[in-house]
């Protein structure tokens, strides 16, 4: 990370939203400040905080989601904690907000030779609330992060 990160543990920063200072946030993990997003990620149809984040006791990059509600809760994803097999998401280049009910369909590869089919619509299925887009720039790889209305699942994209 660069001089664009600030450690959570300094929750009256101005990065964080008012309604994150009060949540018992990791104090080992830092924002990535040029990887920012707000939106409605839980379709509670309040906007909530995600970004880009460094552990500082492993090195490991991930993201990290704070609801905007009464119940003060984070989720964390890489960083050191496993999603799809991932636990470095040091590869985000791209970091944006895909509307809530968009169709997403994950990609769908051939197992043998690896090359990439298309889109899967037999799995296809449409975002309640907005999802997290992440990609690599300039190359293939990457996926959504999104909420299923009980969970954060992933979703792989090419």
């Amino acid at each position: 990370m660069t001089s664009d990160s600030v450690g959570i543990q300094n929750v009256n920063d101005s990065i964080l939203p008012d309604f994150a200072k009060d949540v018992n946030l990791p104090a080992n993990i830092l924002i990535d400040k040029s990887k920012i997003i707000f939106g409605d990620f839980n379709a509670d149809q309040y906007e909530d905080f995600a970004s880009v984040v460094k552990n500082l006791d492993n090195g490991f990059h991930g993201v990290l989601i704070v609801h905007n509600n009464d119940k003060l809760e984070y989720f964390l994803f890489g960083a050191g904690d496993e999603i799809n097999g991932m636990k470095d998401l040091d590869w985000i280049d791209i970091f944006e907000i895909i509307p809530k009910g968009e169709i997403i369909a994950p990609t769908l590869v051939d197992s043998e030779t690896g090359d990439i089919i298309g889109p899967d619509e037999n799995q296809q299925f449409r975002l309640l609330g907005n999802g997290i887009f992440m990609h690599i720039e300039e190359a293939s790889g990457g996926g959504i992060l999104y909420w299923t209305g009980e969970k954060y699942e992933w979703c792989h994209i090419e």
